[in-house]
Order: C-alpha cells, then sequence, then structure tokens
C-alpha cells in the first residue's frame, strides 16, 4: 500500500516547511496545495494511504466533500493544521490537529500510527532535544549569520561553532539551512515574517 501526503495550506511557508519536515521523518514527497479544491486533480483510484494535513480555516465541509469526490481508499485521514495562538479546531470530521509551533516530534507523533505501511522514520526522537547553547546557535544559523558572526556574537570560537552545527545536524537529522530555518519557525525559536520565502526553495 502506497502513501500519500498533501499540505493543504494558504501559507508558502508553512508548506515548504511541513513538506521539508515530511521528507525527514518519513522519506515521502509531499503534495503542496494552496486550496481544497485543488484536490480535483489529484483523485485516487488505487488503495492508498491518504493523508491531508489541511489549513484550519478550510471549511470542514469543502473538506469533506474533496475527501468523498476524490479519493475511493477507506484510509484517508484529516489532519487540521491550527494557526499561531489558536486553542481548538479540530471538528468532527478531523481525525487530529496540531499548532503551527508544533514540535517536529509532534508531527511525527500524530502522523506515524496512521502510516500503515511502515514508512517510519529512522531518526531516534530521543536525540531531538538540543541544548540551550546548540538552541541559540540554530537560531542564528536560522536567520543567516555566518560561523564567525555567531561566534563573535555568542563569544565562542569558530570552532566551537562548527561542532555546535555538526551537532544540531545529527540530532535533528537536518543537513540544509533551510530545513534549519523551518524547523525553527514551526518551534517557535525565530519569527516567520523575518524569513523571506525564497530562501526555502
Amino acid at each position: 500500500m502506497t502513501s500519500k501526503v498533501f499540505v493543504i495550506h494558504r501559507s508558502e511557508i508553512v508548506r515548504k516547511g511541513l513538506s521539508i519536515i515530511i521528507k525527514e521523518l518519513f522519506q515521502l514527497d509531499a503534495l503542496l496545495l494552496t486550496d481544497i479544491a485543488e484536490l480535483n486533480d489529484y483523485g485516487e483510484r488505487e488503495t492508498s494511504e491518504i493523508i491531508l494535513l489541511v489549513d484550519s480555516c478550510i471549511n470542514e465541509k469543502l473538506i469533506s466533500n474533496a475527501i468523498s469526490q476524490n479519493f475511493k481508499s477507506k484510509f484517508v485521514k484529516s489532519i487540521h493544521i491550527l494557526d499561531l495562538g489558536q486553542q481548538s479546531g479540530c471538528e468532527s470530521n478531523c481525525d487530529c490537529c496540531f499548532p503551527l509551533e508544533a514540535s517536529k516530534e509532534r508531527i511525527f507523533n500524530l502522523i506515524n500510527p496512521y502510516l500503515k505501511s511502515g514508512k517510519t522514520s529512522k531518526t531516534n526522537k530521543n536525540t531531538l532535544a538540543l541544548t540551550a547553547r546548540e538552541t541559540e546557535v540554530l537560531t542564528r544559523v536560522a536567520t543567516g549569520n555566518t560561523n564567525k558572526e555567531i561566534a563573535d556574537d555568542l563569544s565562542i570560537s569558530f570552532h566551537t561553532v562548527i561542532s555546535h552545527r555538526k551537532n544540531i545536524t545529527e540530532k535533528l537529522g537536518i543537513k540544509s539551512i533551510s530545513g534549519l530555518t523551518v524547523y525553527a519557525i514551526l518551534n517557535n525559536l525565530i519569527d516567520a515574517n523575518t524569513i523571506d520565502p525564497e530562501t526555502l526553495i
């Protein structure tokens, strides 16, 4: 059984960010849509696990109609993406939800049970926690600072910055700066409004 993940959200940063996380956690390429109506182009005729990560502002009835019209599979799960500060939003037809500030680990724990095919992450979840210093380095990398700038800002050596970056990459399983930027945004470490979406391409 194949698995397909759709990210349907009005924000380009959220779409691209979640696609990077889904790829890293489950080795799946998410399909990115701006509107629920775009599902009409992806009608499913084979048995697949379908996971929809959907903007919580999209009308629940529209979501239900799109699912029934486009997917014959019984394995369709709808997960709402809540806006920052939104406390609720899971309607009766929503399987679960998570806030924009959800950690990578939480996203893994929500989606993984729905992947019956066994395509689970090889990431050791116990290694996801960063030290306070690593978090300081991460936020500066994510906002475009060079290693020298980070060293000067934190009053540490250039080689120590390199060591911290290596540890961050190993713990999070994220190698690219764009991936680290997305991680920092989703974990509420930096303000998404200060990031240019074009830098995440």
